[in-house]
């Protein structure tokens, strides 16, 4: 039996071993024979769940999700050449989000790279620039230091896709036959030695004290919060620095931020009034990732504020608003937790946005009470009708934009969490990613998504491991419907067979085909019956499509926004 098989298989024994040890509980694996020790060394370990997916970009998509809803990272495995490719969607989208992925890749001998081989691509540095590190493990594994480097790579890994911020890893594993053994290996006796990071979750004083000093000196102040995974402790530091009689808070659908403090109708306000320099702060606090709201960005873009502050833990500096002034690094809520907030006089900046906001909550409600059956009317309706407590991913395009318009304030009062992969914003991995985000809760998951991005992306339900808990919402307009909304696109001749590349699928094949329950709902009353049957307990996921009128390009919208102002006018 060849001596340096053996060793791999012990190696990986060990790898996965450490891996239990720092923590991972998940591995997302697909078939394939060059990374069959690899992946043999996970499903024989009983402390991880293991889920065999067959199409590579659905599976590293499965596994964001399950990054996404557990916040530690989840190792992937493919074996070589383009199946390793397929991670790079997922991967690209991991690093603008900041989730922990860790992608093995089995590859080809060094020696076998450019030699007409079969399954060898040049996999050194594959995912760069969009992963945290690159690593590799040594393809010869017969000498003592090479197996205690490599394990030491195992640390690494871990700890960077970990750290401060988190992100994907690349491990790539160039391997040389023979890959298989004839008779399996004893468990390898002792534990591997793992080392850990510590990364530091507290504030300096001397950033505490600029931060006052900077909200003591400005007249009014807002805060805004793009792309965040939930967090409790970041929701009570902002909770009280919303408190502040001077400070606006406006978060973002992804933000997981809708607090009793914030300002949830403001992307609908500046979309349907566009305010003036006096809605503008002095000063402007950002946090989190990407925002969703074209006309936030815009409206900051035409009036900048005099100072503009991002508090990052690693220190990034983003320039959305193109009016960045001084980055802090340090945790935000390490950072909230610290301020000391006095109770004071409302000012007038943040009466004039406490009054727009509702006004303008008025008459959203009346507007959409009066506008036709569409897009905007049955996000609202299904915001109004999700199980409490529960989690919400928004594929991207035209369903998130439609809940960031109308849906944050039934996302707060029933307490749901949301996702999404606003990190690249592509529609590539959307039915996978809230699969995996499913796999890792027994509460409800709903997956609002639009029906190019569901059928783009349906080898996500390509496997045996679709769970109960998962609804799938369909809005089907028959195309891409958020080119029929923007006015360049609307207006060409090409808009149909181009930009909205119009079909006329259906979802209850596919639906029929893996085994999920299917309704349909075409009308306002049709959907909130659907929906009560739609959220009870069952063992088989499904799937709800929502029949909209397609072709009709912004038509709905500028409808609902004519009505806005018609009853502004009154």
């Amino acid at each position: 039996m060849n001596n340096n098989t053996i060793r791999t298989y012990q190696f990986w024994q060990q790898a996965v071993l450490a891996f239990t040890q720092l923590g991972l509980k998940y591995a997302v694996l697909s078939p394939g024979s060059r990374c069959a020790p690899i992946s043999l060394s996970f499903l024989r370990n009983e402390n991880i769940q293991c889920y065999v997916v067959p199409d590579e970009r659905s599976a590293a998509f499965i596994a964001l999700g399950l990054a996404q809803q557990s916040q530690c990272p989840v190792a992937m495995v493919s074996t070589s050449g383009t199946a390793a490719l397929n991670y790079a969607p997922a991967i690209t989208e991991a690093f603008f989000q900041r989730q922990p992925l860790i992608c093995i890749t089995a590859d080809r001998p060094q020696e076998w790279l450019g030699q007409a081989d079969n399954q060898a691509i040049y996999q050194q540095q594959l995912f760069a620039p969009h992963v945290l590190k690159s690593l590799e493990i040594p393809t010869d594994l017969t000498h003592d230091d090479a197996e205690w480097y490599a394990l030491r790579l195992i640390s690494e890994a871990w700890n960077f896709a970990s750290g401060r911020p988190k992100g994907p890893v690349h491990l790539n594993v160039p391997m040389r036959e023979p890959l298989y053994l004839s008779e399996p290996l004893p468990s390898h006796a002792g534990l591997p030695k793992v080392f850990t990071v510590n990364h530091n979750e507290s504030a300096a004083t001397g950033q505490v004290e600029y931060l006052k000093a900077a909200l003591a000196e400005a007249e009014s102040v807002m805060v805004v919060a793009g792309l965040l995974p939930p967090s409790s402790q970041l929701t009570e530091g902002v909770e009280k620095l919303a408190a502040h009689h001077k400070v606006v808070f406006v978060p973002d659908v992804a933000a997981n931020l809708l607090t009793k403090q914030a300002m949830l109708h403001s992307d609908l306000f500046l979309s349907s009034k566009k305010p003036t320099r006096e809605f503008a702060p002095d000063l402007l606090l950002t946090l989190g990732g990407p925002v969703v709201s074209k006309n936030l960005k815009q409206f900051f873009r035409d009036h900048r504020p005099q100072q503009h502050i991002h508090i990052d833990a690693a220190g990034a500096m983003p320039d959305t608003f193109q009016s960045l002034t001084k980055v802090i690094s340090a945790s935000p809520a390490a950072l909230f937790r610290e301020l000391q907030i006095q109770d004071e006089n409302i000012s007038a900046f943040k009466n004039r946005w406490i009054k727009a906001e509702d006004e303008i909550a008025g008459r959203a409600q009346a507007a959409l009470k009066a506008s036709e059956w569409n897009d905007l009317v049955a996000a609202h309706i299904l915001c109004k009708n999700l199980p409490e407590n529960s989690f919400l991913h928004l594929g991207n395009s035209l369903p998130v934009r439609l809940v960031n318009l109308v849906g944050l304030p039934q996302l707060g009062q029933r307490r749901i969490t949301v996702f999404s992969n606003r990190g690249t914003s592509g529609i590539d991995g959307c039915v996978s990613t809230a699969l995996g985000n499913a796999l890792n809760t027994a509460a409800t998951v709903t997956l609002l998504v639009g029906d190019l991005s569901f059928f783009y992306d349906r080898n996500g339900l390509w496997h045996r491991h679709i769970p109960g808990n998962l609804r799938i919402i369909v809005l089907n307009n028959n195309g891409g419907g958020i080119f029929r909304n923007i006015s360049g696109p609307a207006m060409q001749t090409e808009l149909e067979p181009f930009f909205a590349a119009g079909q006329e699928l259906n979802c209850e094949l596919t639906a029929k085909q893996h085994r999920l329950d299917y309704t349909s709902a075409s009308e306002r009353s049709g959907l909130v019956t659907a929906l009560e049957k739609f959220y009870l307990e069952s063992e088989k996921a499904s799937l709800l499509e929502i029949m909209l009128p397609d072709g009709e390009g912004g038509k709905f919208l500028q409808k609902y926004f004519d009505n806005l102002n018609v009853n502004n006018n009154n």
